[in-house]
């Protein structure tokens, strides 16, 4: 109980103590939410934002970074595995389920070793930390681009019926 309450007043610190863009997002703006546990490794996410010129909303809630994607529709988002209310796999599925949301690239970030089933629960990449600058700006390049592809192709395949 001592543990979970201080993992809860942690995260607190994370979205209070952290000074990210959310009031100075506009309609239009290259937007990144970072939804991140560790408040060390949100802030280098945010500063790594600033540099490819994202304006970066953090927290390390699930259900908080659910309303921040469908409020601000972020063009990308970071997703850690391991949030303080949730995990990140049901925060994932949510977002990949909502209409609003489920068009939004989502970058895994995260010590947990299931890649597979990011991928397969809708996110665009996963990366396992620890994380290299030069790995995390790739990943964050091609989440950018493909959120900014509005003509989507899908092809369906079906088994031979022969």
């Amino acid at each position: 109980m001592a543990i979970a309450k201080r993992r809860d007043v942690r995260l607190q610190a994370i979205d209070s103590d952290i000074q990210d863009d959310r009031n100075d997002v506009s309609p239009g703006d290259k937007a990144l939410l970072i939804v991140e546990d560790d408040s060390h490794f949100a802030r280098a996410l945010l500063d790594r934002a600033h540099k490819l010129d994202y304006k970066a909303i953090v927290t390390g809630y699930a259900e908080m970074a659910f309303n921040l994607a469908k409020k601000y529709r972020p063009q990308v988002i970071t997703l850690d595995i391991s949030l303080a209310d949730s995990n990140g796999w049901v925060l994932l599925d949510r977002l990949k389920h909502d209409n609003d949301t489920r068009h939004i690239p989502v970058q895994i970030i995260s010590v947990d070793e299931q890649q597979k089933r990011g991928m397969q629960l809708g996110a665009v990449g996963y990366l396992q930390k620890p994380v290299s600058s030069q790995n995390l700006g790739q990943a964050l390049d091609r989440a950018s681009r493909l959120a900014s592809v509005k003509e989507r192709r899908v092809i369906v395949l079906e088994p031979s019926t022969a």
